[in-house]
């Protein structure tokens, strides 16, 4: 992300990642600390860890795959949506139809949406970091845009 998009903010956002895969956590948990504007405040490996984290944590932000075992994400999703309105960026390889679903269910609100990168490529992850960070800032600030000083 570059620097002129960038908000100012009073300490760094605290994200929980929930995703089965621990090759997609550790990504995306190096690509968003380099930033310096977020830390990770934990990673779950299903929904139903995800829940009780976010919990636990109380995140600024989570990033969520849909597709997990156990508990996958659109349940999770509907069950947190009951209990807390934390803005989520959810990472799917078919964002396409998760869009679409989430809109069925009618819960679009502090929702963002990511194509997970599956590559080591250097330019394909600062491509899907930058689109992620960007998206994190967009589903934060609409949910808290009396936090941010510009």
């Amino acid at each position: 992300m570059n620097a002129q998009h960038v908000p100012l903010l009073p300490s760094p956002l605290r994200v929980l990642i929930v995703d089965d895969s621990a090759f997609e956590r550790r990504v995306i948990h190096l690509l968003l600390e380099q930033t310096g504007c977020f830390t990770v405040a934990g990673h779950a490996a299903d929904g139903l860890e995800g829940l009780i984290k976010a919990r636990e944590l109380s995140p600024d932000l989570i990033t969520l795959d849909l597709d997990m075992p156990r508990m996958d994400g659109a349940e999770m999703l509907r069950q947190l949506r009951a209990e807390s309105a934390v803005p989520v960026v959810v990472v799917s390889a078919f964002p396409d139809l998760v869009r679409e679903n989430v809109r069925v269910q009618g819960d679009s609100a502090n929702i963002e949406f990511v194509t997970k990168t599956i590559s080591d490529d250097a330019l394909d992850l600062s491509i899907f970091g930058e689109e992620l960070t960007e998206k994190l800032f967009r589903v934060w600030q609409s949910n808290s845009p009396d936090q941010i000083g510009q």
